[in-house]
């Protein structure tokens, strides 16, 4: 397994660990054709999206800005263009740091709340 692929791993643990204290399970599921391999995180909306990114050594997170927004989320970078087609927060979290990926995760958990709360 590479270190990526690992690394994809450990943030699903730990948005599914988020998760579970509010009492959500995660889903991901994986579209778009290799070397692409992106993935939607479903709970059971749709509220976020990972690529792996081999060249760039980085697992690249993305969402609605306006999920974001109303889950309080400030840390992130602005994308005019989304995979939902909206303006979006997208985070890139480089190959084996844990610290990223554990707030990223957390931030999912905060975003996957705001969204389903409507």
């Amino acid at each position: 397994m590479s270190d990526l692929e690992s690394d994809f791993q450990k943030l699903v643990a730990e948005v599914t660990t988020n998760l579970r204290t509010n009492n959500r399970t995660l889903q991901v599921q994986e579209y778009g054709k290799r070397p692409k391999q992106k993935y939607s995180f479903k709970a059971p909306k749709t509220f976020a999206w990972v690529t792996k990114k081999q060249r760039l050594d980085c697992l690249a997170v993305g969402t609605k800005l306006e999920w974001a927004d109303t889950a309080g989320i400030s840390d992130y970078d602005y994308k005019p263009y989304s995979q939902f087609n909206k303006p979006g927060a997208h985070w890139r979290i480089p190959e084996g740091d844990i610290d990223s990926m554990k707030n990223v995760a957390r931030y999912l958990a905060q975003i996957c709340e705001a969204r389903h709360s409507d």
